[in-house]
């Protein structure tokens, strides 16, 4: 039996649809929707993890969140941004609940976000990208700002080297990019440098 290849999803949430997704998600009426959600877009946690945290899985002093169990089957500690510190301080607590996003069942988190993210993501534009796809974002933004793969890995707590392949296209786009900006400075410096602006020297064509 011939068993198709297995082809990785290349799909994140790009720099231009960010802010049609950021005013989508803002008008979310559930506020531990929205905190998820944006915390997913800040940190790269997993769906299940994320909505499992405590309230004691944060820790404040040192601008971390503790998941005890992951996919991996590894703890793992999450360092969170300003912006994602900001974020949880207004989060409201509820007495009795451990959880920080809170379900519709007494005591419990949140478990259902898949219909509202239908909804957020249709008002968006952006009908094609799923749930999963907010921490592959994190994973496409990193690569892009010129973080290596291996930290990148690190980040969205990648057992294996394969689960961070889906990045190498990202991170050499990266390095082609730096060399253009990089052969743009080294022409206008030998250009300054002939006293002429916009001069080619040696065997660089003009």
């Amino acid at each position: 039996m011939e068993h198709f290849k297995e082809v990785a999803r290349d799909r994140w949430v790009t720099p231009t649809e960010l802010p049609r997704l950021a005013a989508a998600i803002d008008k979310e009426a559930n506020v531990y929707i929205r905190a998820v959600l944006w915390l997913y877009l800040l940190t790269g946690a997993r769906r299940d993890e994320l909505l499992r945290a405590h309230w004691t899985d944060i820790d404040t002093q040192r601008a971390i969140l503790r998941l005890h169990m992951t996919k991996n089957g590894t703890p793992h500690e999450i360092p969170l941004s300003p912006p994602a510190l900001k974020l949880l301080a207004q989060v409201p607590r509820v007495s009795g609940n451990p959880y920080v996003f809170v379900g519709h069942k007494r005591g419990q988190h949140l478990v259902n976000v898949t219909k509202a993210w239908q909804r957020i993501r249709k008002d968006a534009g952006i009908g094609d990208v799923r749930l999963h796809d907010l921490r592959r974002t994190v994973g496409s933004w990193l690569a892009q700002s010129g973080t290596t793969l291996h930290l990148v890995g690190r980040v969205l707590n990648h057992k294996s080297e394969r689960s961070t392949r889906i990045y190498a296209r990202l991170a050499d786009d990266n390095v082609r990019a730096a060399l253009d900006a990089h052969a743009t400075k080294i022409l206008d410096a030998a250009a300054g440098a002939h006293g002429v602006h916009g001069a080619h020297v040696g065997i660089v064509p003009s």
